[in-house]
């Protein structure tokens, strides 16, 4: 026979039942906002830490052909002169461009020549860093803003280590607004030096790029966070910067309409710095999400078994 459960006892069990819903829907709008991501490493790269009118040795240039068909557009010796290339310049931004990235102060937009008022090419920038780890997974978040646009056709124009990039949201970019994306590849890193690779596509007048972005080594993603680890800063030659990074996951950008190309201002001189931010999860670690999660569907299990046990 069923017996159920005495009132007094059902009320409580009732009370609990529905704060554990509270709990579950409380863990569901916050991990849709901001998936959880754990990893073995975290590489940080930013544009132009420095001083306007510098040049940041860590982001070096190739001025390369306009083009219309992507496919076997790029060389290995188009990625070798790029890395080797000129160190470009930290400029103040165009008028008409986003003064900052609201996500990282920190960043500056970086360009081909020191005034940004001539018209320049089509580029291929390479994004120096240093990994503290060998890796073969990478998820990279990132916040940019581009004058013109990411020639971004089939998941194109975005590489790391010469392997193109699958990025979420097919964006071009814009310098009138930030722009956020989420990019996965499976690509050899080794620890220290690496490449990330992006095209400025330009057809006329001043050329610039400004980003940051969170390199996740190895990445374990979850929706409610579940084996997490509190995160340690590591030894790097890049010089450590507290910051706190929102990982974006609203992938849905819309794309940039065409605009014509801008003319620009002079910036003033002085010299330039690059930074960056290396760190490493500790392992183990309380995960609050997870014990949430356990507490909510025990009461839900506890509150039926009361209920209608069976005896």
């Amino acid at each position: 026979m069923i017996k159920y459960c005495p009132k007094p006892i059902n009320k409580l069990m009732y009370r609990l039942f529905s704060i554990s819903l509270l709990i579950l829907f409380f863990l569901f709008t916050k991990n849709v906002q901001a998936q959880s991501v754990e990893a073995e490493g975290i590489v940080n790269i930013v544009s132009g830490t420095g001083d306007i009118g510098g040049r940041d040795n860590n982001i070096r240039y190739i001025q390369v052909q306009q083009f219309d068909d992507p496919v076997g557009y790029l060389t290995s010796n188009d990625f070798n002169n790029a890395k080797n290339g000129e160190a470009s310049y930290i400029v103040e931004p165009h008028p008409y461009w986003i003064k900052n990235l609201a996500s990282d102060a920190r960043a500056e937009w970086v360009s081909t020549i020191p005034d940004v008022e001539s018209d320049m090419s089509t580029t291929l920038f390479a994004f120096k860093f240093n990994s503290p780890i060998d890796a073969s997974s990478i998820r990279m978040d990132i916040a940019f803003a581009i004058d013109n646009v990411v020639p971004y056709e089939a998941n194109y124009g975005i590489y790391l280590n010469e392997v193109s990039m699958k990025c979420a949201a097919e964006i071009r970019g814009s310098y009138l607004s930030e722009n956020f994306d989420i990019c996965r590849a499976d690509v050899k890193i080794t620890k220290g030096e690496n490449i990330l690779y992006i095209i400025d596509g330009n057809d006329y007048g001043p050329i610039g790029i400004i980003l940051s972005a969170d390199l996740y080594l190895n990445p374990q993603e979850s929706l409610f966070g579940i084996g997490g680890g509190e995160v340690l800063a590591a030894s790097t030659e890049f010089v450590p910067t507290p910051t706190e990074t929102p990982v974006p996951t609203a992938t849905i950008i819309p794309t940039a309409t065409p605009m014509p190309d801008l003319t620009a201002t002079p910036p003033a001189t002085s010299s330039a710095t690059k930074g960056g931010v290396t760190s490493l999860p500790e392992a183990g670690g309380f995960n609050l999400n997870l014990v949430l999660t356990f507490f909510s569907v025990g009461i839900w299990g506890y509150y039926f078994y009361l209920k209608y046990r069976i005896i």
